[in-house]
């Protein structure tokens, strides 16, 4: 079992009925193809996922995901990044810039 964490930067496709996905997970310098029942992922969102790493004859290397889970953000970027990905409506890129002077207050 491997351990990969990262950022969701595209999904390949989605079954909404069962929420089998195939995405790309950016993790390091790497692109990596995960494939499995991940129905709540969203471009953008940080995942830890664990799983085996199989040959796929038409795609290549891929990681078959047996767990998935969102990690929350830790620092002033990352959470500027979260929040101008869209995961919340109504928040973008301009208002997740103007919130790092209220998240500076914090730290």
């Amino acid at each position: 079992m491997i351990d990969i964490e990262g950022v969701v930067e595209n999904i390949v496709f989605k079954n909404e009925e069962n929420g089998y996905t195939v995405a790309k997970i950016r993790s390091n310098k790497d692109l990596i193809s995960v494939v499995g029942y991940m129905p709540f992922i969203n471009i953008g969102q940080r995942v830890k996922v664990q799983g085996e790493w199989v040959f796929h004859p038409n795609f290549g290397q891929q990681v078959k995901v047996q767990y998935c889970e969102e990690v929350k953000p830790s620092t002033i970027e990352g959470i500027e990044r979260y929040l101008a990905s869209g995961l919340i409506k109504g928040i973008g890129p301009v208002t997740a810039k103007n919130s790092r002077t209220i998240w500076k207050g914090f730290s």
